[in-house]
């Protein structure tokens, strides 16, 4: 008969766990991610990120006429597997002419020697392993501040929700820039919140430290932008705190020390360009930025048609992000589609996302303040977590969750903390989170492999939410593949496909046996008589009445194809 580990062996155990949980998460989320996207065909912004990063990676080209959409990080990361597969040779032979590098993706997806799937998938594997260092960093991170007795609590709770969330690790394996920036952001709030512990001092060290995480957070997304006052305001905070003596330093001081973070950024995020610079707007532009200032600023046009700053890029591509919000694109909520997006479209499509049992974790994270305030260091994750969900919600930017993913990771982080400092000490608490915490696994395990597709069973399940949200949260273009092996599998014969989401070239090329495309977006013709009928959940329309999707359907592939048999049965029943 064996008795429990007491004492040493017990310590030693949490030990093992402690120094083994971020690889095991890691491992953890990575495989996840591979799992959701291995199959999945292109989603509609995978093909401009691939050409921009391939470009990019080959060229080191900034200046080249072509406005890149996005900062470079991950793009670097989506290209650094491409060497890998077999490209066409000649496709980085001349300069790309404005606006081309979507054309360069779709060129590299569809006339690559290797295989379409092969070139995707070289894209995405280097995404899904920093999708398992971000996990393995939740986990480091909430073991160090949940201390010596809730760390390892904290960790594997921090650890869990990260690496097992549909709608994190179904963007892990993705060749956009979403995780990568996911994982920046939490990056850059790591060296502050650690600093918050009891007992730190902020010193230029940690000032030079916190300014180069910032700076890699700025040249992973635009809007990272948000983090800066952030981290400069904690920077002035911590710096008053306590001076090298113990005494309260000056508020010249702090300022000191919290304009050195913004210079260290400014330098990595200029690093990140290649230390490009050049003009703002050239000479006969008349794009984005200088219609931006021309108008009422003459002065400024001056400045920036004749004064060279450092990562012109950067600051170009972030008015072109800025003026393409409302202008350009259409979002869908509830059935309604509309260029200015809606107030309560995050909060609702975040808590459809997210599954039961890292709802109910968050919920004990937060009955937690009812005995123990938030101390610096949760403030610090707070605040990176409410401010870009903030911006994201005033933006009204409502393409996909996708676009709130940063301000997940620290609350994942932020939760596990509060959890893993109550927790310690009753076995009850401990059973309920473990619980809860097994729940959370399974649904993000059942999820696989349509995390992208997928909502929890309260917003109506793959089958059903959809209707809350489309585009990105249900079918951006990844499901074809599917609807294609499915319809041989079963022997189907011909089916006609009514899309709304996917590459252009790429849902163009699947127009062949047995798929049929239905270019009909309007739903003016009749439908064909024989066959089958699949349609994207993003073709769906609440109103006027749509007798299509009010129908059951007879098959649902991958949470974004609802088949039907024709001729359509009116009589079905929703």
């Amino acid at each position: 008969m064996t008795t429990p580990a007491t004492g040493r062996d017990a310590t030693n155990r949490g030990d093992a766990w402690t120094r083994i949980a971020p690889l095991v998460f890691a491992v953890l989320a990575a495989a996840l991610a591979l799992l959701s996207s291995w199959n999945a065909s292109p989603t509609d912004d995978e093909p401009t990120y691939i050409g921009q990063g391939a470009y990019i990676a080959r060229s080191r080209d900034f200046e080249a006429p072509v406005l890149l959409w996005q900062p470079p990080l991950a793009l670097y990361v989506t290209s650094s597997a491409l060497p890998l597969v077999s490209l066409p040779p000649d496709a980085f032979a001349a300069r790309p002419p404005s606006d081309s590098l979507t054309a360069l993706g779709d060129r590299l997806l569809m006339e690559s020697p290797s295989p379409t799937r092969a070139v995707l998938r070289a894209s995405r594997v280097p995404v899904a392993i920093a999708f398992g260092l971000l996990a393995a960093l939740a986990v480091w991170l909430a073991r160090r501040l949940g201390g010596s007795d809730g760390g390892p609590l904290a960790g594997t709770v921090a650890g869990g929700l990260v690496a097992a969330s549909p709608m994190l690790y179904s963007h892990g394996g993705l060749a956009t820039t979403d995780i990568v920036a996911t994982g920046a952001a939490l990056l850059a709030v790591t060296p502050i919140a650690l600093a918050s512990l009891p007992g730190r001092v902020w010193t230029a060290r940690r000032s030079l430290v916190a300014g180069a995480a910032l700076g890699v957070a700025l040249m992973a997304k635009h809007t990272a932008i948000v983090l800066v006052p952030i981290a400069v305001v904690a920077a002035a905070l911590l710096v008053r705190r306590s001076g090298p003596s113990g005494e309260r330093a000056s508020w010249r001081r702090a300022a000191g020390l919290a304009a050195l973070v913004l210079l260290a950024a400014a330098i990595v995020l200029w690093a990140g360009y290649g230390f490009d610079a050049g003009l703002l707007v050239g000479a006969e532009s008349k794009g984005d930025l200088a219609a931006r200032v021309a108008p009422n600023l003459p002065g400024v046009e001056w400045i920036a048609r004749n004064v060279p700053v450092p990562a012109p890029r950067w600051f170009q591509s972030l008015v072109f992000q800025a003026s393409k919000q409302h202008d350009r694109l259409y979002f869908h909520y509830f059935g309604e589609a509309r260029k200015l997006g809606w107030w309560s479209y995050f909060p609702v499509v975040a808590l459809g996302k997210a599954t039961l049992g890292s709802i109910v974790l968050a919920g004990i994270a937060a009955w937690t303040l009812r005995r123990r305030r938030p101390d610096a260091a949760e403030w610090v994750l707070l605040a990176a977590f409410a401010l870009p969900f903030a911006a994201a919600v005033v933006s009204r930017h409502n393409l996909g969750v996708r676009h709130v993913l940063p301000a997940v990771a620290p609350l994942c982080v932020l939760v596990g903390v509060r959890i893993g400092r109550d927790g310690i000490g009753s076995v009850a608490r401990v059973g309920a989170v473990g619980a809860m915490l097994l729940l959370h696994l399974a649904e993000g395990f059942f999820a696989v492999p349509d995390g992208l597709a997928w909502w929890n069973l309260a917003a109506g399940g793959a089958e059903g939410g959809w209707r809350i949200a489309v585009q990105s949260n249900a079918d951006w273009g990844q499901g074809f593949y599917r609807l294609i092996d499915e319809a041989k599998a079963r022997g189907l014969g011909e089916v006609h496909v009514m899309a709304t989401s996917g590459p252009a070239r790429f849902v163009n090329a699947c127009d062949v046996p047995p798929l049929h495309l239905l270019r009909d977006a309007s739903r003016k013709a009749p439908l064909p008589e024989t066959g089958w009928l699949a349609i994207s959940t993003s073709a769906w329309r609440a109103a006027p009445h749509d007798p299509v999707t009010d129908a059951k359907p007879d098959l649902f592939i991958g949470g974004c194809w609802r088949l039907y048999r024709l001729p359509l049965q009116s009589a079905r029943t929703p």
